[in-house]
């Protein structure tokens, strides 16, 4: 009986040990590392370099520069789930959030490569709303004005709260392309009932200038959009009623 005692409990030492070696396998350390591809707040291509990539929250901190080509290198981290900051002045920062370091051949590497832009340059100096028929127009004018010599990028956010901003809002629009001023929006009624709005609802919005690419990313502990190329100089919200 001693001996099978005996023989159990060498048995469940060597499981501990096997099992604290698979771990052990696990818990390492390599390089994440990527590219950026930068923009004006249009479509210009310009110079990738300078773009600092920050691993949220590391301690000490974690950063590296992008080069000529926009690449970066962030070495030896530990395996494990991050968030990558990418900042650089003139541009709204992005995130990447859930970036899955695991026992990989070479490290990370973030696919696909963010396409980054300036802030919006441009600004809304105006917005009013009119309805006509079964149609709410948005009027919308900037500073400098959209024209086809200089196309300016705009987007509108809906809410049932006057305070309706980039922040707090029910709907976002996507990004439309001016090269008119002033810009009109046409929502249609079937379009504001989808988005949660009845006949009759006063429904508050504000319009922003945008860059062509906003560096959008979604906020997993709001579950919103977040755009930060929005240039947040633009007249206080406007309201409709839905027809």
């Amino acid at each position: 009986m001693r001996i099978i005692a005996l023989l159990v409990l060498a048995v469940a030492v060597s499981a501990c040990v096997k099992d604290k070696s698979s771990i052990d396998e696990v818990v390492g350390s390599d390089n994440i590392s990527g590219y950026v591809s930068l923009y004006d707040d249009g479509v210009g291509k310009v110079d990738d370099s300078g773009m600092t990539v920050t691993v949220e929250g590391a301690t000490p901190a974690v950063s590296a520069v992008t080069d000529a080509k926009g690449y970066f290198i962030l070495p030896e981290l530990r395996y494990g789930t991050y968030t990558l900051v990418y900042s650089k002045a003139g541009y709204g920062t992005y995130k990447r959030h859930n970036v899955d370091h695991t026992v990989e051949l070479g490290g990370t590497f973030i696919t696909p490569t963010p396409s980054l832009g300036q802030l919006a340059k441009a600004s809304v100096v105006s917005a009013s709303a009119s309805v006509v028929g079964s149609e709410v127009k948005l009027s919308v004018s900037t500073s400098p004005a959209g024209s086809m010599a200089n196309t300016v990028y705009l987007r509108f956010f809906l809410s049932k709260n006057k305070e309706v901003s980039s922040t707090t809002y029910m709907y976002h629009s996507a990004n439309y392309i001016s090269n008119m001023n002033p810009f009109v929006f046409t929502i249609q009624k079937s379009e504001l009932e989808s988005f949660g709005y009845t006949a009759g609802t006063t429904v508050y919005f504000r319009v922003y200038a945008d860059g062509f690419w906003s560096n959008d990313y979604l906020n997993p502990e709001t579950g919103r959009m977040v755009f930060p190329n929005l240039n947040l100089t633009t007249p206080a919200p406007g309201s409709f009623v839905v027809p």
